[in-house]
């Protein structure tokens, strides 16, 4: 398929914000102006065989997560997704049924989260298909992964794991387990949940979960503050402890270590945590002053999270 077919298929992609004021076919998109919200602008890089494979990746997951994986960092800071461009390396033999597809699908996933297509740009890879989205939304007041104090309690927006068992699934080619594997496909960003909670909130530090629940508490608590974790507490699928006993592993490692279920994790004062859990947020422990963070299990005993968890590109 040549380039100007794609780009006529991005043409295709709805309108639906006034800040967008040009999009596809000139040198630039332009927007604005922007009423005064904060412009907030995120990337995220996927390659083929680092952050997924295309045995078990269809077009229509891969630009399902494209875009999901880029609206869960404007979840994290309480915004408004706006628009995003779409940087697309194809190797050569990449038909064009499967780059209808995975542009039908990314409109179909544009449509739904209300975020306009406005450019991009496309180029014959060697071998692999590298996708790249650049994303821009607004918010009033964008929440912060600093701003934990001593006290506050920690909250998450949903379950943990299941992404990295439903790869556990995918490499290993396990049946079953589909509620798994489409936490890792489809992934879901919780837009609505972090825009409720900064609405009530009027102090709150959140990230998103993207690299693991351990990595995401290590961002809140930053250098000088730790946390205390009640295990137990720390929502996960039926299906991944059932996983978990059938394949003699333990479910833990996924549900600490393991990345890509793209929840949040908030961290928010005592008075305040009445509404959250009213709003459907989980709580799973505490701020601490120590820099520590120890993770509680069901008999009372404590374990130091290690210093680097999650994925790690280098």
């Amino acid at each position: 398929m040549h380039e100007n077919a794609i780009i006529q298929l991005a043409k295709k992609f709805p309108h639906f914000h006034p800040e967008v004021q040009l999009g596809i076919g000139d040198d630039t998109a332009i927007l604005g102006p922007l009423n005064q919200s904060s412009l907030l602008w995120t990337t995220d890089l996927l390659l083929e065989d680092v952050h997924f494979r295309r045995n078990y990746f269809s077009p229509e997951d891969l630009a399902w997560k494209a875009l999901a994986v880029n609206l869960s960092d404007i979840a994290a800071m309480g915004g408004e997704p706006l628009a995003f461009t779409l940087g697309l390396g194809l190797p050569p033999e990449m038909d064009a049924a499967w780059i209808q597809a995975f542009f039908k699908a990314l409109q179909a996933a544009s449509e739904f989260w209300q975020v306009e297509l406005v450019g991009g740009d496309t180029v014959r890879s060697s071998a692999k298909i590298v996708i790249s989205i650049n994303l821009l939304g607004t918010a009033l007041h964008p929440t912060l992964q600093s701003g934990a104090q001593p006290g506050d309690n920690l909250f998450v927006s949903g379950s943990f794991g299941g992404a990295a068992a439903g790869l556990y699934c995918l490499e290993n080619n396990l049946e079953g387990y589909a509620c798994l594997k489409e936490k890792l496909l489809r992934p879901q960003p919780q837009l609505k949940a972090a825009q409720a909670l900064s609405k009530i909130c009027n102090r709150l530090a959140l990230t998103d979960a993207s690299d693991g629940l351990g990595r995401s508490l290590q961002l809140l608590c930053g250098p000088k503050l730790g946390c205390s974790i009640l295990l137990e507490k720390v929502p996960c699928l039926p299906e991944l402890k059932q996983l978990a006993e059938a394949e003699n592993l333990s479910a833990w490692p996924w549900i600490i270590e393991g990345g890509e279920d793209y929840e949040l994790v908030a961290a928010l004062p005592p008075e305040q945590c009445a509404a959250a859990e009213k709003l459907g947020w989980i709580q799973i422990g505490s701020i601490t002053p120590s820099p520590q963070i120890q993770i509680v299990s069901s008999d009372g005993s404590r374990h130091p999270l290690k210093e680097t968890l999650g994925f790690q590109h280098f």
